[in-house]
C-alpha cells in the first residue's frame, strides 16, 4: 500500500494481526523488503501487526532529493506512518540504521511508544 506522509508517499507493507509494531530498516541506500521476507513470517506467532515501509528516497517510496532524507525527517515520517494508519502507542523495532531512528523516535515521541527494540546498534556513531 501506499501512505501520503509530511508531502512524500511511502510505501508500506502490514503482515500479522495483532499489536502493531512499527520496524524500521537499515540502510541507508536499502528498503524493507528483506525484512518483509525475514520476519514477516513471525508476526502472527508473535502476536504483532509489523507496518514496514520504504523510507522516503528509498525502494518502492516517492524518490525525493537527498536533503529530504535526514535523520530528522525519517524520525518524522515514523510518526506520520503511525498517524495515517490510526495506530495507537506502538512497538518500535529499530535494525542497524533504523536502530539510530528508532532511537530518535522514543526521544521525540515517547507518549507514541510502548517499547522499543534495537538490533545491530549503537547510541553513538563514535562506537
Amino acid at each position: 500500500m501506499d501512505l501520503s506522509v509530511n508531502r512524500t508517499t511511502l510505501h508500506a507493507e502490514v503482515v500479522g494481526e495483532g499489536a502493531a509494531c512499527l520496524v524500521l530498516h537499515g540502510g541507508p541506500g536499502t528498503d524493507s523488503g528483506a525484512l518483509v521476507r525475514s520476519l514477516g513470517p513471525l508476526a502472527d506467532p508473535l502476536g504483532l501487526r509489523m507496518v514496514l515501509w520504504d523510507h522516503r528516497g528509498h525502494g518502492r517510496s516517492a524518490w525525493v532529493p537527498v536533503e529530504q532524507c535526514t535523520q530528522d525527517q525519517l524520525v518524522a515520517d515514523a510518526e506520520g506512518v503511525r498517524l495515517a494508519l490510526g495506530l495507537g502507542p506502538v512497538y518500535v523495532l529499530g535494525i542497524s540504521w533504523g536502530g539510530f531512528l528508532g532511537l530518535m523516535y522514543a526521544a521525540r515521541h515517547p507518549a507514541s511508544m510502548r517499547k522499543l527494540v534495537v538490533v545491530g546498534e549503537s547510541a553513538s556513531h563514535e562506537f
